[in-house]
């Protein structure tokens, strides 16, 4: 796993910049990014996959962290609605392994909003870290 070696390098790199993260998947990351900020400092997150999102919320008050701003969306090259694949074919959840996909299937799929990174994150912020999942 890079999680360790991941979280390791973001202290080395953020110095008085915002980090842009996602997805969240559920919020595991948010708590020490957040720590590693400076005053006046944001995350940026994102998280497409419902199931996700409400569980990074649920992170994010459990841990009482104000400077993280999560957004229920994917980022991509330009605004969109595309399919996000939630649930395997034996209808399992899929969780941090959802993904965009070519069309809608029902009871597998969900329409997301994509956004760009650039509209996510106000143009005044400076931005640090960028870690993105593939």
């Amino acid at each position: 796993m890079n999680e360790p070696r991941t979280l390791s390098l973001i202290p080395q790199f953020v110095g008085n910049g915002d980090i842009v993260s996602g997805g969240a998947f559920v919020g595991d990351f948010l708590p020490f990014m957040s720590r590693t900020l400076k005053r006046g400092a944001y995350v940026h997150s994102f998280e497409p996959n419902p199931t996700g999102f409400a569980a990074a919320t649920m992170t994010l008050a459990l841990n009482d962290i104000k400077n993280v701003k999560l957004s229920p969306v994917a980022v991509g090259r330009e605004t969109a609605v595309l399919p996000l694949m939630v649930s395997a074919a034996a209808g399992k959840e899929m969780g941090g392994s959802s993904k965009i996909v070519e069309a809608l299937e029902e009871g597998r799929t969900i329409d997301v909003d994509i956004v760009r990174i650039d509209d996510l994150v106000p143009e005044a912020r400076k931005v640090s870290v960028l870690q993105l999942d593939k």
